[in-house]
């Protein structure tokens, strides 16, 4: 007798094979979508790390252009588990103001060689043997018209910016020539660059020259000639990894882009001087993202759904079989050996779904690794691989077992509940109404006798119903989420805020922000093309503000690295609008002062307009003030880098405050990232300031009636003809599109499997009624009613719970919706930006929800239907149990 209660438990799961198969299909797909969606998102992330770790090197960040007590610092960093580092030169700059940053083959600490493994680069030629030689990496080479040929002689401008031991800021230039005697290659192919990301580390130019001798550089022998720039211009780049947790199977532990910044700060490196390993980080930021997302909505909704099912399954089986569990309890069972069959047969379920869960999920993920390709891997010649986290399979089983767990909890409370009088009583608990309430007969008239009975039906059960419609309620929360018109809007806004112009050029990493000009002549080309509405031409530059030391916000000196000394200098940027790019940029963001003032001088000074705003993105989380106390009518002193012939030199000019620029003006305004304080005044008074006039920016506005082809004809000129950073609205909208295709794409494989839980779990309930009514179902049926008419009743029961799901599931919805456009107005006050969205009711979803829900619930009823419809009325009458 000591295994007949096992017995029975697996007798009763092969004699119910119907609810059985269910129950195993409910944890098999659940574990089986959970574990492949969460495995697909690792596998792609790091088959695209690894490859992008081979192409653009293991490090995480290079800090560049520190001090020599910085890099110490960095050096006994605990977080930290490699850094290497070069001298920074400052940078060599062609006539057309195209730059390259000038680093020596000797650091304090290691040599270029070694810093070049690091980027996954390699040496081809040799190692410059003095400072007339030169070693240039491959987009620098490009410039200066050189492939794999060595020995040419270039001629360029030596420039270096620094801070002098008082705190001053200086200016050295001398022009120079070099022989170039090697080049840096990466190791990859070309084909790589439109398939991955290219930021803004893989669009600098870098060469290499001997390098300044200095006695704290070790083994190398410098002679009193080996100087290149004064020694106290010297700085240094650091290229870094952090340290990771070996333990943690291949997943890196932490989070890099926030270490980077931690790290800069600690050690008194201001946020702008630094390059993360961006595409390589991305990835890594990618995998941390999906570990820790294993809970995150669209999972939750899967696992609960699922445990409805099985909450809902076991209620209904237990419930059918209380007649015979009463006769065990009548022949000598206890409460304890009748809750053991319980968890017996959970247990069976339990494990064996997991397992079989497990094995559905890896073929799952095989295939959502092929459907899901990923184009860069593509390029670079990468198979995918497939890896099984340790954590994510632990999740699963987690979550598989409290699935089962809470799904069993109630039918042992029930059971264990279960006297032996119920072997010789009625079962049947539900409540019988003597006389027909007002509601009932209103019903009644309305629908039908057939109509008002199928309604009537959901009451007998009311757990059951709750269940079946919170489960397809969740399927309408994912579909209106999912498919809602906010998401277009939110995408919209977001593209507002970074791309101000159809197509932009800048001035970028490898343009000299003092020698960049666009020429005229390309502007007017621009102008004269049919496809071209607008055009906003300017000069953005930069200006180093002085201040006092008790004006500066300490926040916002930790925040740009600066030391605090008497005198500060503080880089800002310098911009110059025509007096119509003033009134139609400006307008609007002016919070003190008059747009006017800022186009006009007053005695003798330049009036500029002042944006006085940095975000603490590490302790705060909120705007400060840089100049603390700044308003209208002050005078501030700016060091600027001036033209005079062909010399430039380092010139004071006072300005005045004409106008505060307020906070929103970071979201929706002309952005510039890194904030820095923004300086904006006419082009009027560029001569003034900077000793020349010119411009290395512009914004093109294209006509909305243009083609693609058409606006393409716009963006290869700009391309070919201005050689700054080229940014479109249109590429940007196309990464957008295709991210939501992906995110819809999960989403509708979410929703499928949700839709199918949801069918069951109706088909279930309506099923388990019409058990429970089959007495009184097949005595009207002998009295005359037809299977059309308890079709009917059974279809009116359906569409009830289609209609109580659509209601319940569309106030979820709005609900989340409601919250989603808090947090986003909430979240986008960073950027100054008061107010960013509206709450759009979401009219498409719910229709398709609506329809969804109806479709299946009668697809449900349908099923339930086919027993009862082919069963002799005889049979039904002597309740035989099937």
């Amino acid at each position: 007798m000591k295994n007949i209660y096992s017995k029975l438990s697996i007798k009763y799961l092969t004699k119910n094979k119907n609810r059985t198969v269910m129950m195993f299909l409910g944890v098999i797909a659940a574990i089986a979508l959970i574990f492949g969606l969460n495995t697909v998102r690792i596998s792609q992330s790091m088959n695209k790390a690894n490859a992008l770790k081979k192409v653009y090197g293991s490090y995480h960040t290079e800090y560049v252009g520190i001090t020599l007590d910085q890099l110490n610092k960095l050096m006994g960093d605990k977080d930290i588990a490699a850094i290497d580092d070069v001298q920074n030169l400052g940078e060599i700059v062609t006539d057309n103001g195209l730059k390259t940053e000038l680093k020596s083959f000797e650091g304090k600490y290691v040599s270029a060689p070694y810093y070049f493994s690091m980027k996954s680069q390699e040496l081809v030629g040799r190692k410059a043997r003095n400072n007339n030689e030169i070693v240039l990496d491959e987009e620098a080479a490009k410039i200066f018209g050189i492939k794999d040929k060595l020995g040419k002689e270039i001629t360029v401008t030596l420039k270096k910016e620094y801070t002098d031991k008082n705190g001053k800021e200086q200016l050295f230039t001398e022009n120079k020539k070099f022989k170039v005697v090697g080049i840096v290659k990466r190791k990859y192919e070309d084909n790589i660059r439109g398939a991955v990301e290219v930021g803004a580390e893989m669009s600098r130019r870098i060469a290499y020259t001997y390098g300044n001798g200095s006695d704290e550089l070790q083994g190398i022998s410098f002679t009193k000639n080996q100087r290149i720039i004064p020694d106290e211009a010297v700085t240094y780049d650091s290229i870094v990894k952090f340290k990771t947790d070996k333990a943690k199977s291949f997943r890196e532990s932490i989070a890099v882009m926030e270490k980077v910044e931690q790290v800069g700060l600690k050690n008194g490196i201001g946020r702008p001087t630094f390059y993360p390993n961006s595409n390589y980080i991305a990835e890594l930021t990618e995998i941390q993202f999906s570990l820790e997302n294993m809970y995150d909505k669209n999972n939750m909704i899967i696992i609960l759904t699922v445990i409805l099912l099985i909450f809902n399954i076991f209620n209904i089986m237990w419930g059918e079989i209380i007649r015979e569990v009463s006769l065990l309890r009548l022949v000598g069972a206890t409460k304890n050996k009748v809750r053991m069959m319980i968890i017996y047969q959970s247990a069976i379920i339990a494990v064996i779904g997991t397992i079989l869960g497990i094995l559905a999920g890896i073929v799952f993920s095989k295939v959502g690794l092929m459907v899901f390709k990923d184009s860069s891997l593509t390029a670079l010649k990468i198979k995918p691989k497939l890896y099984i986290e340790s954590g994510i399979l632990v999740q699963t089983v987690v979550v598989s077992l409290i699935s089962v767990v809470i799904a069993t909890i109630p039918p042992i409370i029930k059971i264990g509940r279960v006297s032996s009088l119920n072997a010789v009583r009625d079962i049947s608990t539900h409540k019988r109404r003597e006389k027909q309430g007002v509601f009932g007969r209103f019903l009644q008239k309305v629908f039908g006798i057939y109509g008002y009975m199928g309604m009537r039906n959901l009451t007998l059960k009311k757990s059951r119903t709750l269940i079946s419609v919170i489960s397809i309620a969740l399927g309408g929360y994912m579909i209106m989420n999912t498919f809602t018109s906010m998401m277009g809007e939110i995408d919209n806004n977001i593209t507002d805020i970074y791309y101000k112009y159809d197509i932009e050029a800048t001035p970028g990493v490898s343009n000299d922000i003092d020698t960049f000009g666009i020429d005229k002549k390309y502007v007017e080309n621009l102008k004269a093309m049919n496809e071209v509405k607008s055009i906003n031409a300017r000069f953005d530059g930069e200006a180093n503000v002085q201040l006092k030391n008790g004006s500066a916000n300490k926040r916002a000196l930790k925040y740009y690295g600066i030391k605090k000394t008497e005198n500060i200098d503080l880089l800002s940027h310098m911009r110059f609008y025509t007096n119509e790019g003033i009134d139609e940029r400006m307008k609007g963001y002016i919070k003190d002062g008059s747009l006017d003032s800022i186009k006009q001088t007053k005695d003798g000074y330049v009036n500029v307009a002042v944006l006085n705003y940095f975000y603490d993105p590490i302790d705060t989380h909120t705007y400060h003030e840089v100049i603390e106390g700044l308003k209208v009518g002050d005078i501030i002193p700016i060091n600027v880098n001036y033209h005079k012939g062909d010399k430039i030199e380092r010139k004071t000019i006072n300005v005045r405050v004409g106008a505060l620029i307020s906070q929103s003006w970071l979201g929706y305004g002309d952005q510039l990232l890194p904030s820095r304080v923004e300086l904006i005044t006419s082009d009027s008074n560029m001569k003034a300031i900077f000793g020349r006039e010119t411009f290395n920016k512009i914004g093109i506005n294209l006509k909305a009636s243009n083609t693609d082809a058409e606006n393409k004809k716009v963006i290869d000129y700009v391309e070919d003809n201005i050689p700054a950073r080229i940014s479109n609205r249109f590429d940007f909208e196309e990464e957008q599109r295709l991210a939501e295709l992906e995110m819809r794409k999960e989403a509708i494989i979410s929703l499928i499997l949700i839709v199918l839980i949801s069918i069951l779990n109706i088909f279930c309930t309506v099923r388990a009624n019409l058990i429970i009514r089959r007495k009184e179902i097949f005595t009207m049926r002998a009295l005359g009613m037809d299977v059309s008419g308890m079709k009917k009743m059974n279809r009116f029961e359906a569409l009830t719970y289609g209609v109580l799901s659509s209601i319940v599931g569309i106030e979820i919805a709005v609900v989340s919706l409601l919250k989603m456009v808090k947090w986003h107005n909430d979240a986008y006050v960073n950027f100054g930006i008061e107010h960013f969205m509206d709450f759009t009711f979401p009219t498409g979803g719910a229709l398709v929800f609506v329809i969804t829900t109806i479709i299946a619930c009668l697809v449900a009823v349908s099923l339930a239907n086919r027993e009862f419809a082919n069963k002799e009325i005889a049979d039904g009458i002597r309740d035989l149990d099937d």
